[in-house]
């Protein structure tokens, strides 16, 4: 198979030529990596925590009208706990079901999810996650959700990729 694919490559010939065999200029000589002769480190500038209150999901909340059947699609930057928004619709506008399905999530957005039950009268919570999510956070988080969901009408889906031989 290897001699199929390498039949008549020359590996580039004089096109792919550096220069780098017969003694001139390399990367080195001409002074391209002087400014990295010694080791560096760069630390990334922190971005100042958004601080996601309450009250303003509860905000939001009223402001979006809910619709009998309707479907919300949102993308969100992580910049705040969206948990508190679908909390905070719960109360307001008294959901009796809720489905989230996402690639990942925190704990403060679990939490989330059970006071929509606990609290605000949701009857069924279903969370599908990622099997990558699921694979990655089995041992911490999956474990911190099903011990928290005890008894509650919260159910939680793992969704998997498969080959549909296309």
């Amino acid at each position: 198979m290897a001699e199929t694919l390498n039949d008549g490559f020359d590996g580039g010939g004089d096109d792919l030529d550096f220069g780098l065999e017969d003694g001139s200029e390399g990367l080195d000589d001409c002074g391209f990596l002087d400014d990295c002769a010694e080791d560096q480190v760069y630390a990334p500038r922190l971005k100042k925590p958004v601080v996601s209150a309450y009250r303003n999901a509860r905000a939001m909340a009223e402001r979006l009208a809910l619709e009998k059947d309707c479907n919300y699609y949102a993308f969100v930057s992580g910049a705040f706990v969206f948990g508190d928004i679908l909390e905070a619709w719960a109360e307001r506008h008294k959901i009796r079901e809720i489905y989230v399905s996402t690639l990942g999530l925190g704990v403060e957005n679990v939490d989330s999810l059970i006071n929509c039950i606990a609290l605000h009268g949701a009857r069924r919570v279903n969370l599908i996650v990622s099997h990558y999510f699921f694979g990655v956070e089995r041992h911490r988080l999956v474990r911190y959700i099903s011990e928290e969901i005890g008894g509650l009408p919260f159910r939680v889906a793992v969704a998997a990729w498969a080959s549909m031989g296309f």
